[in-house]
């Protein structure tokens, strides 16, 4: 929707079909901000044409206060852009640190895993320990039988002897 508007015939007495407050406020920017030393507070209320109102005074700089602007208006978004990136970096420094203590945590339950496991395996080597010097006992008393078992044996091939040679002194006395 267009609306033209001659500022010089504007009454705002006269309007009556739009929002009339800020039909009001908009034409009184448009027809008298040239003659105002201070801005009237009623027009400074609405957000829109505070921004007209600055644009106004932008429009308004000799060249030095538009250097010195834009020298500032970089500074403050160099400012926004630094806040903004130390943000997302705290928020990145934030998220390692939280993946970290995930990663410690799953690293203590996999080492509490393995020394149970050690524990556990430790225990069975003991058991095996304990088995192996029982078969070590039973070896021992079994290498003490076979000597005791040789022993007899040995006496037993002696009487054997004895005996054979009894039998063949025996045999000799008979045939002679």
């Amino acid at each position: 929707e267009f609306v033209v508007v001659e500022l010089p015939k504007f009454k705002p007495a006269t309007w009556s079909q739009m929002d009339k407050r800020m039909a009001v406020l908009w034409l009184r920017f448009l027809k008298e901000i040239e003659s105002y030393e201070t801005v009237p507070a009623e027009l400074l209320e609405e957000e829109d044409i505070r921004q007209a109102i600055s644009i106004c005074e932008v429009g308004a700089f000799t060249k030095e206060e538009l250097a010195y602007y834009d020298e500032c208006l970089d500074y403050a978004m160099l400012e926004a852009s630094y806040t903004a990136l130390e943000s997302t970096i705290e928020q990145q420094a934030q998220g390692l640190a939280e993946k970290d203590a995930a990663l410690a945590r799953e690293r203590a339950e996999k080492d509490a895993a393995l020394a149970e496991k050690d524990a556990t395996l430790a225990e069975k080597d003991a058991a095996l320990a304990e088995k192996d010097a029982a078969l070590a006992e039973k070896g021992a008393t079994l290498a003490e039988k076979d000597a005791t078992l040789a022993e007899k044996d040995a006496a037993l091939a002696e009487k054997d002897a004895a005996l054979a040679r009894a039998l063949a002194e025996l045999a000799a006395l008979k045939g002679k």
